[in-house]
């Protein structure tokens, strides 16, 4: 049985999308035959899917290496399913596209965090979470600037419908009591239309108002797809740092609490 083409439920290329899917199905089914690419009714060539494949393994990296290429075939490399839940995860929503709850969506700011603190070698972070009005909003920046050691900036610009002030995650590497260090604001989306919807730089504007920043941070957005190619250069300057599913993937470490938030996701699909 061919592997039928996915709906484009992403902004994702037809190419993109497809490697997706065949990501996902090896994950799943272990090995995909070549002959089972539904190529034909498609626009599809083999060879572009197995150079994105390619691509994609040359980003995620010598130590996370989730399938091979071989003669005539796509083969999982992670036979130990229950410890790759996070990539799992990050596959299902890059095929599933759509709005979720916040028990979901909350699981890929842990997967992120995680992640990003791996990468700028620190354990310091604030995932915000911060709730539905002006009051917790406020609280919870005052709660972050003083854990940057920062200075106190305009609370009175903070909009009613701010929520979360549009940034998830706060990961910042300390020097010393004086603040002035790396900050890093991060927007992570499991959202379908993150080339559209999303610009995480313009959200620094925002936040430098509500404190003083000694460094400006930098941002970042966290997406469950791969950027294609072309379209990394623009990205980068909608959004600063991207992190994608094989930057999250290389630089992700276990953590049994977020294994048993997968697990417990996982048992209601």
């Amino acid at each position: 049985m061919s592997l039928t083409f996915p709906s484009l439920v992403s902004s994702d290329t037809k190419v993109s999308s497809y490697c997706n899917y065949i990501e996902y199905s090896a994950f799943c089914d272990g090995d995909i035959l070549f002959d089972e690419f539904d190529t034909d009714d498609n626009g599809l060539q083999i060879a572009d899917i197995v150079g994105e494949l390619k691509r994609r393994l040359n980003l995620y990296g010598d130590s996370f290496l989730p399938y091979e290429i071989r003669k005539d075939s796509i083969a999982s490399l992670l036979p130990d399913k229950e410890n790759y839940l996070h990539y799992f995860y990050c596959l299902y929503y890059a095929l599933q596209g759509g709005s979720f709850p916040v028990n979901v969506t909350n699981i890929f700011e842990q997967i992120t965090d995680n992640s990003l603190k791996n990468y700028f070698g620190t354990t310091n972070s604030t995932i915000t979470s911060i709730g539905q009005n002006t009051a917790n909003l406020r609280g919870s920046i005052d709660s972050i600037r003083i854990a940057l050691k920062e200075v106190k900036g305009n609370y009175d610009v903070i909009a009613p419908q701010a929520k979360d002030g549009g940034i998830d995650i706060v990961t910042y590497k300390p020097l010393d009591d004086r603040g002035n260090q790396i900050v890093c604001l991060t927007d992570a989306t499991i959202g379908k239309n993150w080339k559209t919807s999303k610009s995480v730089i313009t959200k620094l504007n925002y936040w430098t108002d509500y404190i003083l920043f000694k460094v400006c941070p930098i941002t970042c957005l966290s997406i469950v797809h791969v950027v294609d190619e072309a379209e990394f250069y623009q990205a980068s300057r909608n959004n600063g740092l991207i992190f994608d599913r094989t930057r999250i993937m290389k630089y992700f470490t276990s953590d049994n609490t977020l294994k048993a938030s997968l697990e417990a996701w996982h048992a209601t699909l």
